[in-house]
This record gives structure tokens, C-alpha cells and sequence, in this order.
């Protein structure tokens, strides 16, 4: 796996971003401002979404995306900040949003 979610989550943060945006075979987009910005890496493995999303989500919401193709839940990150992470199942992959919510 080549990217961290709390890595990613802390960069939001410094950055003081609205969101980072996880799609198979891209490189992750920050949202700054309402503009998009691909981050300079290279593109996340298939499969590698979903197991970032396992780093983070209780085993309920995973069952929720299995069974309804999309779950949305919060998560504190660190005592910092709170995140939105809504993870959507399309044509087999998953892909994430991972906003920040305060």
C-alpha cells in the first residue's frame, strides 16, 4: 500500500483543504478552496482504497458498503479534527471522500 490515511488526513489539515478525493489507479486530489489539486505521487494500486477505508472504519459501515455500495461515517482524527469519510462502490472499486468536518 502506497499511501498513509492519517498521512493524508494531516495533510488536509495543514493545508487547511475542505478534502482529499481517493480513486483507483489516480494520484489523490486535494480539495482546497473548491479546487481541485492532484497531489505529485503516484497513482494508488487497485484495492488500495478499500483497505485504507478498513484502516479507519468500524466493521459496521464496511457491512453497509458491502450491502448498499456506499457508507458514510465520521471519524476523529488525532484529537484535531473530525472527518466525513464517505466511501462509494462503483463498477467493483471503491472510491473515497475523506472531508473535513471541523
Amino acid at each position: 500500500m502506497g499511501y498513509d490515511l492519517s498521512d493524508l488526513m494531516q495533510l488536509v489539515y495543514a493545508e487547511r483543504a475542505e478534502a482529499v478525493h481517493l480513486h483507483p489507479n489516480e494520484a489523490p486530489v486535494l480539495e482546497v478552496k473548491r479546487v481541485l489539486h492532484r497531489i505529485e505521487g503516484p497513482p494508488m494500486a487497485p484495492g488500495e482504497t478499500e483497505e485504507l477505508l478498513r484502516t479507519v472504519a468500524p466493521p459496521e459501515e464496511v457491512a453497509e458498503l458491502r450491502t448498499n455500495r456506499i457508507t458514510c461515517f465520521c471519524f476523529h482524527f488525532r484529537d484535531v479534527a473530525v472527518f466525513q469519510v464517505m466511501a462509494f462502490r462503483e463498477e467493483g472499486s471503491v472510491r473515497l471522500e475523506v472531508r473535513r468536518f471541523r
